[in-house]
C-alpha cells in the first residue's frame, strides 16, 4: 500500500467529523498558520481524498490533530472541508475536545465542573471544557458585527440584505423571511444555490477586516436563519465551502448569530439562547453571550465584540482505516465529488 491513514469518525448534531489518528503527512511548519499553508500548497489530494467520495462525501469535514506554537494549547487543529482548509468549526471543535480527553492526550479530571482542553484553531485560542456527561462547552474566539444592512442583488433580480458577523468565521446572515421561505420546507438545493449566490457576491465584492491575521478574511459561508429572536428556539442552516451543507446548528454560526442577536439589543449577557436547530431533528446546540470586549480593526476602526459559550454533545460513530493503492488513479487524484 502506498499509503494507510487511520481515523476516529464522530459527530455533534449530526456533523460529521473525521479525525486522523495517523497517516497524515509530516508538517514542518512552526505556526499552526504554516501548517494550514502547508497542507493546502503540498498535500491537497489528500485532504481532498479523505473526504470526498468514495470514501467520504460532499459534506464531510475533517480534522488533523497537530502540535501548536501556543503554550496555552492542549493541541492544535487544522480543520478541512470540500474546498479546502477551514478556519473554525464549532461542531468540530466540540468532537475533538471529547476526543482529546478519551485519547489521553489531555487527562480527564474527575470534577463535576469538567475537564478543560485548550484547542488552537486557525481563528486562535479556542477554550473547551468536557463535562461529565460528555457534552461539551466552548468559549468562542471574540464574535462580531463586520457590516450590517449589506445590500446584494441577486441573479434573480431580487435585493437581498444580509449582515456579515464573525463567530470564528465571518458568514453572511441573511433572515429567509425575506424571501419568504422556511428553512424545513424549502429544498435543500435552492437553499445551497441560494447561500452559495451570496458568499460568492460578497468575497467579490466586500473587503473584510479582522484584527488578527489577513488569513480570516474570507466570507466562509452563508448562514440562512428563520429570524426568530430573543431566547426562542430558532433555526439556521449553514451553506459553505463549495456548496456543502452544515448538518448541525454549527457552533460558530451560534457565535455568529449570538453576536448579531447582541448588537440588536435582542438578547442580553448571560442569556441563554436555549435551542439553535437545523434541519437535522435532534440537531440542538445552546449558546449565551459571556463577555464584551473591543477590537480595533486594521484600518484603526474600533468594533464591539463578545464572547460567547456554546453547548454541544458529541458523539463516536467509529473508527476507519483508509488505503491508497498505488495504481488507483481515482484516490491519487483526490477522489471526486458529485453536487446534488
Amino acid at each position: 500500500m502506498d499509503r494507510e491513514i487511520k481515523t476516529t469518525e464522530m459527530h455533534c448534531g449530526g456533523g460529521a467529523v473525521r479525525i486522523i489518528d495517523s497517516g497524515f503527512p509530516k508538517l514542518t511548519q512552526p505556526t499552526l498558520l504554516g501548517k494550514r499553508r502547508e497542507v493546502t500548497e503540498k498535500h491537497d489530494k489528500i485532504r481532498s481524498y479523505l473526504l470526498s467520495e468514495p470514501r467520504g462525501h460532499s459534506d464531510l469535514y475533517g480534522v488533523v490533530p497537530c502540535d501548536s506554537e501556543l503554550e496555552e494549547a492542549d493541541l492544535g487543529v487544522l480543520l478541512m472541508h470540500n474546498a479546502g482548509m477551514g478556519i473554525m468549526c464549532g461542531h468540530a471543535i466540540m468532537a475533538v475536545a471529547r476526543y482529546a480527553v478519551d485519547k489521553g492526550i489531555v487527562k480527564r479530571a474527575h470534577d463535576p465542573s469538567g475537564t478543560s482542553v485548550n484547542i488552537h484553531c486557525p481563528c486562535g485560542l479556542v477554550k473547551t471544557t468536557v463535562l461529565p456527561d460528555n457534552s461539551v462547552t466552548f468559549i468562542s474566539v471574540p464574535s462580531f458585527v463586520a457590516i450590517s444592512g449589506l445590500d446584494l442583488r441577486l441573479s434573480s433580480g431580487r435585493q437581498v440584505k444580509v449582515d456579515i458577523v464573525f463567530g470564528g468565521t465571518f458568514y453572511a446572515l441573511l433572515d429567509s423571511t425575506q424571501l419568504g421561505i422556511h428553512i424545513s420546507e424549502e429544498p435543500i438545493c435552492q437553499l445551497t444555490q441560494l447561500g452559495e449566490e451570496i458568499k460568492n457576491l460578497v468575497n467579490s465584492t466586500q473587503k473584510l477586516l479582522h484584527p488578527e491575521s489577513e488569513d480570516l478574511c474570507i466570507c466562509g459561508g452563508t448562514l440562512i436563519h428563520d429570524g426568530v429572536g430573543g431566547t426562542r428556539d430558532s433555526a439556521n442552516i449553514l451553506v459553505y465551502g463549495n456548496q456543502q451543507v452544515e448538518r448541525s446548528a454549527g457552533g460558530s454560526c451560534v457565535s455568529a448569530r449570538l453576536a448579531h442577536q447582541f448588537s440588536a439589543g435582542d438578547i442580553q449577557k448571560q442569556e441563554i439562547k436555549v435551542c439553535f436547530n437545523s434541519k437535522v431533528p435532534h440537531s440542538m446546540l445552546s449558546g449565551k453571550v459571556i463577555d464584551e470586549l473591543e477590537l480595533v480593526l486594521p484600518d484603526g476602526r474600533a468594533v464591539q465584540a463578545v464572547r460567547t459559550a456554546v453547548t454541544g454533545r458529541p458523539f463516536y460513530i467509529g473508527e476507519n482505516k483508509y488505503f491508497m493503492e498505488e495504481d488507483d488513479f481515482i484516490s491519487k487524484n483526490g477522489g471526486f465529488l458529485i453536487q446534488q
